[in-house]
């Protein structure tokens, strides 16, 4: 097969959920599938780190990065150039694809959060993904999504057979060959090792920082000198977040980091005492995998996506009971016993996701889709 696949989300630093989904399958189908030809599609200039050797690319311009370009990349431009690459399958792990394509088409929707959560959208992206998400997902001759809650979820929301949704599950980025420990990492940002409760991920409301900053202001670590470490991005709609944390009566033990890069977010996060992940809604939920890979005790959601991820390894709590989480945090800062006995669960648990195993899922879509569509 010639498969061409949608790279537009792979940019160095600026890696997050969608980007290190495509980079970590797309390395692992050319390694376990070398027999096709690979065509990766970039809208600008790649970095190095994403040019696999005998893996074509082609950068598209203007790069996407509004919905009305959205819609002249993927209607117009990927067209053209899968047209003349002889392109016989379109890959997107982004969610988005094209609507003009002859061939077959395979596509990942990680979750519906637009519908569920819409006021924590731009008003341009929130009306692309109404308008075209849906038809997406119906174009697709191989629709994937990355846990059993999302795939109910679009089954109700687009009236989708639940046997044509495949669910691939994430792996962690820190899976095989994790970062070096480098102590100095934990100086730059003042904190010492189990003496700090750390979130990662990109910093909006919909991540509800602001419900985990009032219960850190709350518990009885916090008053005993533990910090908060946000490890992530400022996103969107994030002024209401940082005001909250500014007049914090605890504001100097919460630390912003930013972006950080994959060794110091393994060194944040496997020196913690805890992650707090308490997320309003996810599709999958990484940051709790990631910690079981460090080895770290898990604070999670009860809602959506997370529990299913978490299991019985996570210290589960409603996202919106301010009390049950300050609690959480307490209960992990006061007992050894329940540190040992999360962190146990989280080593078993880890064990029922890999990216080598999504790989070879997401293939067999792929390869079902190609034959299906030339019947």
């Amino acid at each position: 097969m010639r498969i061409a696949i949608n790279g537009r989300l792979l940019i160095e630093n600026r890696l997050e959920g969608l980007g290190y989904f495509t980079w970590e399958v797309l390395k692992r189908m050319v390694d376990l599938y070398p027999e096709h030809d690979y065509l990766v599609l970039f809208d600008r200039k790649p970095a190095r780190a994403f040019l696999i050797p005998g893996v074509e690319f082609r950068i598209l311009r203007p790069a996407a990065r509004h919905p009305f370009l959205y819609l002249f990349w993927f209607d117009v431009l990927v067209p053209i150039h899968l047209r003349t690459w002889d392109a016989e399958v379109f890959v997107s792990f982004d969610g988005f694809t094209s609507q003009r394509l002859h061939i077959p088409v395979v596509t990942t929707i990680h979750d519906l959060a637009y519908l569920h959560y819409p006021e924590y959208m731009k008003s341009a992206d929130l009306w692309y993904y109404k308008k075209f998400q849906p038809k997406f997902a119906r174009l697709s001759t191989g629709l994937l999504t990355v846990s059993e809650y999302s795939a109910k979820d679009l089954e109700k929301q687009y009236n989708i057979k639940r046997n044509e949704i495949e669910v691939v599950y994430n792996g962690s980025r820190f899976e095989n060959n994790p970062p070096e420990s480098r102590p100095a990492v934990l100086e730059k940002y003042g904190v010492q090792a189990h003496q700090y409760f750390i979130y990662t991920g990109s910093l909006h409301p919909r991540k509800n920082i602001i419900r985990l900053v009032e219960a850190f202001e709350h518990a009885q670590a916090a008053k005993a000198g533990i910090k908060l470490v946000l490890a992530g991005r400022s996103a969107w709609k994030t002024q209401e977040i940082m005001e909250r944390i500014d007049r914090s009566p605890v504001s100097v033990q919460i630390i912003r980091t930013g972006y950080v890069s994959d060794t110091t977010l393994w060194n944040l996060l496997k020196n913690s005492l805890s992650l707090c992940y308490v997320s309003l809604f996810e599709g999958f939920g990484v940051p709790v995998l990631d910690a079981f890979h460090a080895g770290v005790p898990v604070i999670c959601s009860s809602t959506t996506s997370v529990a299913e991820v978490a299991g019985d390894a996570g210290l589960l709590v409603h996202p919106e009971d301010v009390q049950a989480i300050s609690a959480a945090m307490d209960r992990v800062y006061l007992d050894g016993g329940i540190r040992q006995s999360l962190v146990e669960s989280g080593h078993e648990r880890k064990s029922r996701f890999s990216w080598r195993s999504t790989t070879k899922l997401i293939y067999e879509t792929i390869e079902e889709s190609y034959r299906n569509f030339r019947i």
